[in-house]
């Protein structure tokens, strides 16, 4: 497992929780860090200072302020339609990500729980 990530849908929005994150992706001040650009949907999966989204394409897993790793990011869309082709897209980025990355040396196989409007996936 490279992480486990709680993604829970609002009307237009979604809360995203990092629960667990393989170490070797944390960004820290001394690593030499490499985000992953997933190619099909174009977002880039990164780590520097804490979980969030930006306002392009990018989602920050954690990062090197370890007091901020429980933080709870919040993405707002136009409408459901929209947020729920983003979090098709994620999980997808999120997959391509754990099973690419050039940090991994050994491939996982990831998993995919859902409960309600909360989706966890471990990738």
């Amino acid at each position: 497992m490279k992480a486990k990530i709680k993604i829970t849908k609002f009307n237009c929005g979604i809360a995203f929780e990092v629960l667990e994150m393989d170490e070797r992706f944390r960004y820290t001040n001394t690593n030499a860090f490499k985000s992953y650009k997933c190619l099909k949907t174009g977002i880039i999966i990164n780590s520097h200072y804490q979980s969030e989204f930006d306002n392009g394409d990018t989602v920050y897993l954690r990062g090197s302020e370890r007091k901020r790793d429980n933080i709870v990011s919040f993405k707002s869309f136009l409408d459901n339609e929209g947020r729920d082709k983003y979090i098709k897209d994620l999980v997808e980025s999120l997959k391509d990500w754990s099973e690419n990355w050039s940090g991994w040396k050994t491939k996982s196989i990831p998993q995919k729980k859902e409960e309600s409007n909360t989706l966890i996936i471990e990738v």
